[in-house]
């Protein structure tokens, strides 16, 4: 009996281990079409003109190019922290763009000194006055489990479009700035997003290589245990 119970904890405890690298592996998997997915949509809609995002359907904006006339909402402006630039620590800053129809869209104007972290930003990177005309590409906000920041907060780790005390609607949509007129030095735009597959697919290799070795090892285990009976 205690050489059958030793046998069956070797099974079971391979096969729980091989059983969660499948599933990390599947996952991975999952990420990685997600990917190609997005890279599709960015090669179809890259080869399309720029669109006004004054009345565009916000459901076939993300990852469209966009254009955008208005006027900044400074009072408005919030700091996305942790952000760099070629190996530069810094920050991004967000700013409402409020245009003709009274909405708004907060626009991402690109990367600032770490030490530009209270808004609204002054200096060279303050939002400029009057009119502007912005190009851009239209993205989703951030997907997070965290709970949303606080909608008083004016320093966030991440795009959420969920701020409230605004006084007008905001899009769906927020837009990382391409271009700009009148132009700036700072902030600089961030670069847009490139079809790229990432690590997904080695990812997945390793998590069913994982699992492979899970189940050789545990039948290696169980033919080297010198209590198995001869057959």
């Amino acid at each position: 009996m205690a050489i059958r119970g030793r046998h069956v904890g070797v099974v079971v405890v391979a096969l729980i281990v091989a059983a969660v690298c499948i599933r990390l592996g599947l996952w991975q998997l999952h990420r990685l079409h997600g990917r190609q997915q997005i890279n599709a949509i960015l090669a179809v809609r890259g080869a399309e003109p720029a669109r006004d995002i004054e009345g565009s359907d916000p459901a076939s904006l993300p990852y469209a190019h966009v254009i955008a006339t208005g006027t900044y909402d400074p009072a408005h402006e919030v700091i996305l922290s942790g952000r760099s630039l070629n190996g530069a620590p810094g920050n991004h800053v967000l700013t409402p763009l409020v245009i003709e129809d009274g909405t708004a869209v907060l626009v991402d104007r690109g990367w600032v000194p770490l030490e530009v972290d209270t808004p609204p930003v002054i200096g060279d990177a303050a939002a400029p006055s009057g009119t502007v005309h912005i190009e851009g590409i239209a993205l989703s906000p951030d997907a997070s489990s965290d709970p949303a920041p606080s909608p008083a907060a004016s320093i966030t780790t991440r795009i959420d479009l969920g701020i409230s005390g605004l006084p007008y609607d905001v899009m769906p949509v927020y837009v990382l700035l391409g271009t700009q007129r009148p132009t700036q030095a700072l902030p600089v735009p961030a670069p847009p997003p490139t079809p790229d597959e990432g690590p997904h697919f080695s990812y997945m290799l390793q998590w069913f290589a994982f699992a492979t070795i899970a189940l050789v090892g545990g039948a290696v285990l169980l033919r080297r245990d010198p209590r198995t009976p001869a057959e």
